[in-house]
């Protein structure tokens, strides 16, 4: 349901001129280029920096009167570098990686399983559990995806539901 207000949002800031954006569920994260002028060449201001046709602080008033919430901790203020589902984008760099956050919450689950497992035989759900974390973040290290393969065979090697 939450994604169908984002869907609906998006859909009138297109139209607006707004865009483009990418999301996620109740997530999104806005794009936008620099205006050009009548000769297809980048509009600059005096400081030599390109000028827009909206902030993200423009993009929210032509929304505001449809009364659509803003998670206050969401959403940043356009640059080439910014947080976006708990991954880090560098625009600048091509690259995408873990914020210190998510890597430490997924680090934090691998070494729980890995204790709690070490010296017992885990169930087939805690094993699903920490194959999507790592199937997950493998978007990010695709070297990952290696290892995973062993993991998804011991999965299938489990009888019963659970």
């Amino acid at each position: 349901m939450q994604g169908e207000v984002v869907d609906a949002t998006i859909d009138i800031w297109v139209k607006m001129g707004v865009g483009p954006a990418a999301k996620w569920v109740d997530d999104f994260v806005l794009f936008r280029f620099p205006v050009l002028s009548g000769g297809d060449k980048m509009i600059m201001d005096s400081r030599g920096e390109f000028h827009y046709s909206y902030d993200l602080e423009g993009a929210k008033k032509m929304i505001a009167p449809l009364g659509i919430p803003w998670h206050a901790t969401k959403g940043q203020d356009f640059g080439f570098e910014f947080p976006y589902l708990s991954f880090w984008w560098s625009l600048s760099n091509h690259s995408v990686t873990l914020t210190d956050e998510k890597h430490i919450r997924f680090k934090a689950k691998v070494d729980m399983f890995l204790e709690q497992f070490s010296s017992k035989p885990c169930m087939r759900l805690n094993a699903m559990k920490v194959n999507s974390s790592l199937s997950h973040i493998t978007m990010v290290y695709p070297e990952g995806c290696a290892y995973l393969a062993n993991i998804c065979k011991s999965i299938s090697s489990f009888k019963g539901p659970h």
